[in-house]
């Protein structure tokens, strides 16, 4: 009797082990489950969160579209796009659900577009190059941006034997495209690219708040930077800038000459604008 006591004791604490086991493995499935149930509703509500906002920017942009329309319409003001209007205005904490969203739209023409540097052929154009030269000049002072800006046009252009992309030792971990950017943060690829000049020694500044690859060919004076207009022709000095804050928005660029004391030069006018098309959410 004494040895079938033994062994049912044996086989009760062996289910019990099991029953241990087997609640164990329950409740840990059952953790996981709820937090991917979680995880899985933050995931759809940040989706929602998103869409409300691309939603919401949508209709911002329809409605100074409209009132737009309808200055031209009443008075005869000619359209323009500038900080002032609704707009450019941050929204934020707008509620969704158990949540909310928020975003800020930017004027896509306010920036340097980095693809103007080529030409139809994959080319670079002397024109351009001295534009960007100008413009990193200005966005980063006091840096050595030479080297940076020969790097990008060996990045770009279509000569794959250029001085940044042969007798690399060991060779470029990441080899030129030779084509278009698709995107300006691929300038972080670029070789001599640094995080001051990209960023700013603060991560405020810098070249990459100030260029796009999706910008319209002309800049809007309206919304553009100083380093940016600058850029654009040095007539836009340092001297000039306060005036062009308190000119606008301008209208048409015909009222750039009160600013400038005087028409500027064609090609000048050619890279401007004061409307946008292209914004950034």
């Amino acid at each position: 009797m004494t040895g079938r006591r033994g062994s049912a004791l044996i086989v009760v604490l062996l289910l019990l082990s099991l029953l241990v086991v087997l609640t164990a493995e329950i409740g840990l499935r059952s953790a996981t489950d709820a937090r991917n149930a979680e995880n899985q509703l933050t995931e759809l509500q940040a989706q929602a969160a998103l869409q409300g906002a691309l939603v919401h920017a949508w209709g911002v942009l329809a409605m100074d579209a409209r009132a737009d329309e309808k200055a031209l319409q009443d008075s005869g003001l000619p359209k323009a796009d500038w900080p002032g209007e609704a707009w450019a205005q941050p929204v934020t904490d707008q509620p969704l659900g158990d949540g909310a969203y928020g975003f800020t739209i930017t004027d896509e023409s306010a920036r340097h577009n980095l693809n103007r540097l080529l030409d139809g052929s994959g080319g670079q154009i002397p024109a351009e190059q001295d534009r960007l030269a100008r413009l990193l000049a200005a966005s980063c002072p006091g840096l050595d941006t030479g080297f940076f800006l020969e790097a990008l046009g060996d990045w770009m252009d279509k000569d794959v034997l250029g001085d940044y992309e042969t007798g690399f030792d060991p060779p470029l971990a990441v080899l030129p495209r030779n084509l278009p950017l698709l995107t300006a943060k691929e300038l972080f690829l670029v070789p001599t690219a640094t995080t001051e000049l990209l960023l700013g020694p603060d991560g405020q500044g810098g070249l990459l708040p100030r260029v796009s690859c999706w910008s319209p060919p002309a800049v809007n004076v309206n919304t553009a930077s100083a380093e940016v207009l600058y850029a654009v022709s040095p007539v836009f000095t340092a001297a000039i800038w306060p005036r062009i804050q308190a000119g606008r928005p301008f209208r048409t660029l015909a009222d750039l000459d009160a600013v400038l004391g005087g028409p500027p030069p064609p090609e000048v006018l050619a890279a401007l604008t004061v409307r946008s098309d292209v914004f950034r959410v």
